[in-house]
C-alpha cells in the first residue's frame, strides 16, 4: 500500500500525475483465466499506442475478485489531457485484443477530478486535485486492507518510471 501511495505522489513530482481512473471488470467481459496477463497487455498496448504519440504511460493498478463481481482490476494512469479523447476510443479494440468482450459495464473510464486537466492545474472550480486523487485511492486501495477475494499472481503494481528503483534518492521512498 505504501508503494502505490509513494507511487502516486512522485507520478505528480515528475509532472506525470495519475489524472485517469480505469476499472476493468474481466469475468464480465468473458474473459477467462489469466486476468493478470490480459492487465499488462492492456496497459502494454497503451504504452505502446502513447509511445507512437512521444509520450510514456505512467500507471498503478490494483487487482480484485469479489462475489458477484468477479476478477476486475483499477488502474490509475497519467494520459496527456490532449490526447483523452481518443485513448478512450482505442480502449474498445484494447479490450477485444485481450480476448474480452466489449459490452455495457466491461469498463469505466472517467478524469481524477472535475477532467483530464484538473491534475495539471492542481485547483480547480475551489476544487483541488489531491483530495480527488486521495478519494481514489482510498477506493482502490481498499483490498490492501481488507479481504479482496482470492486471486493468483501479483496483486498490484506501478510503472517502472514511478517504482521503487525510479524513486531511489527522492525524499519519500
Amino acid at each position: 500500500m505504501h508503494n502505490l501511495l509513494a507511487a502516486a505522489e512522485y507520478a505528480r513530482t515528475i509532472g506525470r500525475p495519475l489524472n485517469r481512473f480505469t476499472t476493468i471488470h474481466w469475468q464480465a467481459g468473458g474473459l477467462v483465466g489469466d486476468y493478470q496477463g490480459a492487465t499488462l497487455r492492456f496497459l502494454k498496448l497503451a504504452r505502446d499506442w502513447l509511445r507512437l504519440r512521444g509520450e510514456s504511460l505512467t500507471y498503478i493498478w490494483v487487482r480484485e475478485s469479489g462475489e458477484g463481481i468477479g476478477e476486475h482490476v483499477h488502474i490509475l494512469m497519467h494520459v496527456p489531457p490532449h490526447l483523452a479523447r481518443q485513448f478512450s476510443n482505442r480502449q474498445r479494440g484494447w479490450l477485444q485484443a485481450c480476448d474480452a468482450t466489449f459490452r455495457k459495464g466491461v469498463i469505466s473510464s472517467r478524469p481524477v477530478g472535475r477532467n483530464y486537466r484538473h491534475a495539471l492545474k492542481g485547483v480547480q472550480y475551489g476544487e483541488r486535485y489531491r483530495d480527488h486523487l486521495a478519494n481514489v485511492l482510498a477506493y482502490v486501495l481498499k483490498g490492501e486492507r481488507e479481504f479482496a477475494g482470492e486471486l493468483s499472481g501479483k496483486r498490484c503494481s506501478t510503472s517502472q518510471n514511478i517504482g521503487r528503483k525510479a524513486r531511489r534518492g527522492w525524499p519519500n521512498p
